[in-house]
C-alpha cells in the first residue's frame, strides 16, 4: 500500500496525529512536493475542523500549528515558483491566514498573491481561475464561466478516497 493510502486509512480511523506523524517521517525519508501538499492539507485540516472532527487518539493542536509552519516554510523554500503549490498555499491561507502567521494581514495579501501567480501560470487550468476569481471576487461572469469549466476536472482530479479528495471535491464542485 502506498503512503496516501495508508494515512487515508488513517484519517478514516480518525487518527490524525498518526497521519501527521507518518506523512513527517516520508517528508523527511524521500522529500517531495505531493507529500508536502499532502502534510500541508492535514495540518490544515485537522486546525480548521478541530472541534468537528473525531480523534481517536489523544493529540494536541500544536503539534499541527508548527508543522503547519514547517511545511510552509519547506514548500515556499523548495518549490517558490511551482503553481501547484501556490495554488494549495494561497487557497489554505485566503481562508485561515492566522494559521500560517500572526501577521494576519501580511498572509491575506500573500494568500491572493500565490492565487494569482498560479492563475497567470497556468491559464488554462480551471480550477485555479475559478479559485481566483471566486476569492477576488471581482467578476461574477467569469467566475461562472470557470465554475463550469472547472466542474469535470474537479471530479476527476479528486475523484480519490481520502479526506484531500473529499474536501477538495466538495468545496470545488460549485
Amino acid at each position: 500500500m502506498s503512503i496516501f493510502g495508508e494515512i487515508e486509512e488513517l484519517e478514516e480511523k480518525g487518527m490524525w496525529q498518526s497521519a501527521l506523524l507518518q506523512l513527517n517521517r516520508q517528508l523527511d525519508i524521500s522529500p517531495s512536493k505531493r507529500t508536502a501538499i499532502r502534510l500541508l492539507f492535514v495540518c490544515w485540516y485537522a486546525l480548521i475542523e478541530w472541534g468537528c472532527l473525531e480523534f481517536n487518539e489523544e493529540v494536541e493542536s500544536e503539534i499541527f500549528e508548527t508543522q503547519l509552519k514547517a511545511v510552509t516554510g519547506f514548500l515556499l523554500k523548495n518549490y517558490p515558483n511551482d503553481p501547484e503549490v501556490s495554488f494549495y498555499l494561497g487557497y489554505m491561507s485566503s481562508l485561515s491566514a492566522w494559521f500560517f502567521s500572526e501577521k494576519v494581514e501580511e498572509w491575506e495579501e500573500k494568500a491572493r498573491q500565490m492565487l494569482s501567480y498560479a492563475k497567470e501560470e497556468e491559464p488554462n487550468n480551471a480550477i485555479y481561475q475559478m479559485v481566483y476569481f471566486g476569492n477576488i471576487e471581482a467578476d461574477d461572469k467569469k467566475y461562472a464561466y470557470w465554475c463550469k469549466q472547472a466542474k469535470p476536472l474537479v471530479e476527476k482530479l479528486y475523484s480519490g478516497k481520502g479526506e484531500f479528495n473529499l474536501y477538495f471535491r466538495h468545496v470545488l464542485t460549485r
